[in-house]
């Protein structure tokens, strides 16, 4: 994430966001959670929402924990390539 320009470019017009982001453990559930309420309207379309680059960012780091969290989940079931005999 921190080598990536896309996100270094979003960061650096969303630095709170930064900080709230990378507060989360990557590949988590919680973190999951929190980038799609990002991009929920939860203020009765009071504001503008995030330009197009922003919103690609978000859905790109979407993609990419939840990557992170399939990886985890075959991880985690160490017999899950065993076949029974």
């Amino acid at each position: 994430m921190d080598k990536n320009e896309q996100f270094q470019r979003f960061f650096e017009k969303f630095p709170h966001l930064e900080k709230k982001i990378k507060s989360f453990k990557w590949g988590s559930q919680d973190l999951d959670d929190f980038l799609n309420f990002l991009l929920l309207d939860t203020r009765n379309s009071e504001r503008q929402g995030f330009d197009l680059d922003s919103a690609n960012s978000i859905f790109e780091l979407i993609k990419e924990n939840k990557l992170e969290m399939e990886k985890d989940q075959k991880i985690d079931d160490v017999w899950s390539g065993v076949h029974e005999l």
